[in-house]
């Protein structure tokens, strides 16, 4: 082989030419779907194996003091009044409030100790314990919280008298904390009134804080890996989390550090892909340069003009929402829109707007990519028109949905 014929030779294919090469498009979308279908299928089937029970608090006498029926309501009731914009669940949600599996299992666990300090003083109201007996009381309170005595066979789980107790102690506060105007931490008046939808609340929120804390049969952690963090119900950190916490830091930094592998190999690139061989444009097409805009293209403006009204909602939602912090010459708008609704617009808006960009960017530069099919005005007129609907009916739904204007099965699918 001569030496012109050496230097002829194609050079080895590196990652970035095979990120901008089509021929390599197929191969790399088939590799990312797999991993994702694959992860997914994972993710999926071990959530589902470890699922923590949806079942029964009975007595000790065999008393049904929670059932199941009422805990699913429960879960109805959070997820329909937006409650997940004001506090959240195992974590997962807003931060305005508190995280209610948290508040459920510390007051659980303060009420059992209570429970305990009572019986203990034999009648004789402020009494003092000593010491000892203190900590002898929080010993036992994070044994019986820590203890899973879920019954497969009669999906039920049975509890003591002290976590009886407690849950009572729960649906109090809770209670005041929909309907007590002078309770410390009240979250608003009106928003929910009634016994029932606040009782199965109540149940939910029980019932997460006992997962919280619960071990999973065979394990001595909980089924939340003990999370949240409570020395008092003996949730503390394991080996796992600590291991897992960094695995994840130091993933992301080996994938910010291979994005910018992959950017300084295409930046040293001859032909500069990122400036479409030097030609400085990469980002526009023949028919922009020469001043024409193709019908397809123009029908894209209706989604960028939808983007920016989107911004602006979610710009005014997230200053309405701050009123409720720092309540300006004692401004409080909640029982005009309550603070869920106002987070939930906020949201919905971040997610609507970039939506509407990253469809319209699409649509505009198809042709910088390929041919333009026949009947994509008609299709592009199409989505843009289910995007004009769906976008003021979403906040529609929610606002009547949260506020308790439409309930049951209505609420559950527009509201």
């Amino acid at each position: 082989m001569s030496p012109s014929q050496g230097a002829m030779k194609s050079p080895r294919p590196t990652f970035a030419i095979m990120l901008i090469s089509k021929r390599y498009w197929v191969m790399l979308c088939m590799i990312v779907a797999g991993i994702s279908i694959a992860g997914l299928a994972y993710l999926g089937t071990a959530t589902y194996r470890g699922a923590p029970p949806v079942a029964s608090f009975v007595s000790s006498s065999g008393q049904t003091v929670i059932s199941r029926d009422l805990i699913n309501r429960g879960e109805t009731v959070f997820r329909l009044r937006g409650l997940m914009s004001y506090g959240s669940f195992w974590g997962d949600g807003a931060e305005r409030g508190p995280d209610f599996t948290a508040d459920a299992l510390h007051r659980t666990v303060v009420a059992m100790r209570a429970f305990y300090e009572t019986g203990m003083q034999n009648g004789s109201a402020g009494k003092v314990l000593p010491q000892h007996d203190k900590d002898g009381i929080a010993a036992r309170v994070t044994r019986e919280v820590r203890k899973n005595t879920w019954d497969e066979e009669t999906n039920t789980i049975p509890i003591n008298d002290a976590q009886a107790y407690a849950f009572e102690r729960l649906y109090e506060h809770y209670t005041r904390m929909f309907t007590d105007p002078s309770y410390p931490e009240l979250f608003q008046t009106g928003y929910i009134t009634d016994p029932e939808d606040i009782r199965a609340l109540t149940a939910y929120f029980f019932w997460g804080g006992w997962v919280a804390a619960a071990n999973r049969p065979g394990q001595d952690y909980s089924f939340t890996h003990n999370w949240p963090y409570d020395p008092d119900a003996g949730n503390v950190p394991t080996l796992a989390t600590w291991v897992w916490s960094f695995v994840s830091i130091l993933t992301l930094f080996l994938g910010i550090m291979a994005v910018l592998y992959v950017y300084g190999q295409l930046k040293a690139m001859a032909g500069k892909p990122f400036d479409n061989a030097g030609n400085g444009r990469a980002l526009t097409t023949d028919d922009l340069e020469n001043g024409y805009v193709r019908p397809t293209q123009r029908v894209t403006y209706g989604f960028f003009a939808l983007a920016m009204i989107l911004f602006g909602i979610q710009v005014l939602a997230g200053i309405v929402g701050a009123t409720d912090f720092v309540r300006p010459f004692g401004l409080f708008l909640g029982y005009i829109i309550p603070f869920t609704v106002v987070r939930s617009f906020h949201t919905l808006g971040q997610i609507m707007w970039f939506f509407m960009c990253w469809v319209g960017y699409t649509i505009f530069f198809l042709p910088r990519l390929s041919k333009v099919p026949r009947g994509q005005r008609f299709l592009i007129n199409l989505l843009l028109l289910l995007c004009v609907v769906a976008v003021p009916a979403s906040f529609v739904g929610i606002y009547l949905g949260q506020t308790g204007i439409i309930t049951g099965a209505l609420a559950y699918w527009f509201g």
